[in-house]
């Protein structure tokens, strides 16, 4: 996964089970909002599969994942437009996620 030519992400591969709260921990540039963007639908993998509760989302324009209730926005956007909202601002009512490179 990346921008243009320049490849962001290696190898990621994780799954998020029903009920499960994970952390996305970095440093800046480390592909945290690549990762999110490309779960999203902002930005297609290069390879590899995203699903959602078993089915592949990987593909679909972002406004079919959107209505799946899948969504990303910026922290700072969101901290700006909404103060009380930020720390809310990643939601989705998946009961399982999966990623694969």
């Amino acid at each position: 996964m990346g921008y243009g030519r320049a490849q962001i992400l290696y190898d990621v591969s994780f799954h998020v089970g029903a009920g499960e709260v994970v952390v996305l921990l970095g440093r800046n540039g480390a592909g945290k909002s690549t990762t999110l963007k490309t779960l999203a639908g902002l930005l297609q993998p290069w390879r590899g599969e995203v699903r959602f509760d078993g089915t592949r989302i990987d593909g679909l324009p972002a406004y079919r994942i959107a209505r799946l209730g899948i969504g990303y926005c910026s922290a700072v956007a969101s901290a700006a437009a909404f103060p009380a909202a930020s720390s809310r601002c990643w939601r989705s009512r998946a009961r399982s996620w999966a990623i694969r490179a």
